[in-house]
């Protein structure tokens, strides 16, 4: 059985939550993405400024569509899709 590991981003040192959309650190905390998944995506305080971080992976088809959007519109790029970290149980 295979299990879901928790996805931690370099410069942010929260786990960005289990699954493959993330939020990397080149984030510029613009507010996007919260508006158009507000559900999906939350901020997160880093002491001078925020970043934003997946609270929870699409559930829905309306999710995804969402979360897909608003990969497709963050201005520097820092919503990704990547294979989900999947560890063998021994």
């Amino acid at each position: 059985m295979a299990e879901l590991q928790h996805r931690f981003e370099k410069g942010v040192g929260a786990p960005k939550g289990i699954g493959e959309f993330f939020v990397a650190e080149q984030c510029i905390d613009c507010d996007l993405c919260r508006q158009m998944a507000p559900d999906i995506f939350k901020r997160k305080f880093t002491g001078v400024g925020g970043i934003s971080y997946v609270e929870r992976q699409p559930k829905t088809d309306l999710d995804m569509r969402k979360t897909i959007d608003a990969l497709d519109a963050c201005p520097v790029g820092a919503i990704q899709k990547g294979v989900a970290e999947l560890h063998a149980a021994a």
